[in-house]
């Protein structure tokens, strides 16, 4: 999950937004949208057909709730059927209590929303993954953030449905690290070249999974003993 940058409001939607037609569905809007996020899931980061159903506009607060939200552009995103059913009308508020912050499941209370929005916020500061070696990757809150936390659990990014497509980009990026390291341990600068710009490319906001090439180069420091460039550019 990686930060996304909000395009303008489309036509089709600008002068509907406070209306209770389903406008946020009319296909400008769902074209607009599927664009801004580089044609991938706002949530997982997986690949969203251009054409087809196989994608579900997702109301960030949900409309059954929000029914003021239901059209209004801040508030649309696209998603995979797979994140989009999981996450429903879940909207766990993070609020204050005596004993600190605490996450309740009532959408109207009194805080801060605890699943993220990448449009508002870097989703790379909430989720961060681990690479060990027994189980390849796992997906995780960075720094114990509420926010981290709660989206990976009402999104389910941690599903077994997820967690096949990271190891699947984990095992890509281990062969590519290996890769690297011995052209560099045989003085193959060109060979290294390569491998750098496979990496920059698997981080590239446009790539599927782009979070956790990030997370990956991170963690073995590819910047550091490589350089290269690690994204940090919204999509």
């Amino acid at each position: 999950m990686i930060r996304i940058s909000r395009a303008s409001c489309p036509g089709a939607l600008a002068d509907n937004q406070t209306s209770s037609g389903d406008h946020y569905n009319k296909p400008p809007v769902v074209r607009e949208l599927w664009e801004m996020q580089h044609g991938k899931c706002c949530y997982c980061e997986q690949r969203l057909p251009e054409e087809g159903h196989s994608k579900a506009v997702e109301h960030y607060r949900p409309q059954s709730v929000f029914k003021d939200f239901k059209n209004n552009w801040d508030n649309l995103l696209l998603a995979c059927p797979q994140c989009n059913g999981k996450k429903s009308n879940r909207f766990p508020m993070i609020v204050q209590d005596n004993d600190g912050e605490t996450v309740t499941p009532d959408p109207t209370a009194l805080g801060r929303p605890a699943v993220i929005n990448p449009c508002e916020m870097n989703p790379e500061q909430h989720i961060d993954f681990h690479f060990p070696k027994e189980n390849l990757v796992i997906i995780m809150a960075r720094n114990n953030s509420l926010e981290g936390q709660q989206t990976i659990e009402v999104v389910g990014l941690a599903q077994a449905f997820y967690t096949r497509h990271h190891r699947d980009r984990c095992l890509e990026l281990k062969k590519a690290y290996s890769a690297i390291l011995h052209a560099k341990n045989n003085g193959d600068q060109d060979a290294v070249s390569a491998e750098k710009k496979y990496f920059e490319q698997k981080m590239a906001s446009s790539s599927p999974f782009a979070g956790l090439a990030r997370s990956f180069a991170r963690y073995y420091e590819l910047d550091k003993k490589f350089g290269v460039v690690i994204s940090t550019e919204p999509a």
